[in-house]
């Protein structure tokens, strides 16, 4: 199993703005395939996190609370996907792809397990990524009793049957 993490901030990926959640996505990704090819249809691609895109969702709320016109680049439901959709082209990976909040350690490693059962795939790129906590995180992490990172986090590990 290949395994790789990353913390602190990334370069930037064209097309994403105000966030390290895409940047460390892509440099994780790219740094795990540097080790362990994974192209080809039979490559399924899993990203967990707990809080999502932290950055782009405060940003995204400020400028709507202060009238703003929205900005379709802050549009947080769809930045896991689509930075995952950048990553699994770059990298020929043409599998399935599923996005997921988790609420504990095992959460990720299960569904990646559950994937590879179905049997249309050989192997998982389990993408786990969390940002340094902003204030509505700490807030929310408090609450529901979760200790998100110190910095910014990704780790990525080619999990196999």
């Amino acid at each position: 199993m290949t395994s790789v993490t990353r913390t602190g901030d990334a370069p930037p990926v064209p097309g994403f703005i105000e966030s390290q959640f895409s940047p460390l996505v892509k440099a994780v990704v790219d740094e795990c395939l540097e080790h362990h090819e994974v192209v080809g249809e039979r490559t399924g691609v899993l990203l967990a996190t707990t809080f999502g895109d932290s950055t782009t969702t405060d940003t995204a709320s400020r400028r709507q609370l202060a009238g703003q016109v929205h900005n379709p680049l802050l549009f947080y439901q769809s930045v896991p996907t689509s930075i995952l959709g950048y990553v699994t082209r770059e990298h020929g990976i043409t599998g399935p792809i599923c996005c997921i909040s988790v609420f504990g350690e095992s959460q990720a490693a299960e569904m990646a397990q559950d994937m590879l059962a179905e049997g249309d795939i050989d192997r998982v790129l389990l993408v786990e990524v969390e940002l340094a906590p902003t204030q509505r995180v700490a807030a929310a992490a408090t609450g529901l009793a979760v200790q998100p990172p110190a910095e910014h986090t990704a780790t990525a590990t080619v999990v196999t049957a």
